[in-house]
């Protein structure tokens, strides 16, 4: 594929559109307590139940809030997390 050739593909991981606006519902209706952040990760841990985000050097989330689009861009996740950066 001359986009993306499968090395820099296997590097990156895209989220689609509905995991950050799922995320952010879960957040809002909750009473930010430690149950419901559990709660929380058990409904989201199906998003990434098949790919090990710490062995990506990218991860892309497309956010839109009220039809403006923003993309966060998570470089290198396994040295944040190894920084202190990630819980």
């Amino acid at each position: 594929n001359v986009l993306a050739p499968e090395e820099i593909k296997s590097k990156c991981h895209f989220f689609n559109t509905y995991f950050m606006a799922q995320m952010l519902k879960l957040f809002n209706e909750s009473n930010k307590t430690v149950q419901d952040h559990d709660r929380i990760y058990e409904v989201m841990k199906k998003w990434i139940k098949k790919v090990n985000l710490f062995e990506k050097d990218f991860i892309f989330i497309p956010v839109n809030n009220n039809e403006h689009w923003n993309l966060i861009v998570i470089c290198y996740p396994a040295r944040l997390y190894s920084q202190g950066f990630l819980f």
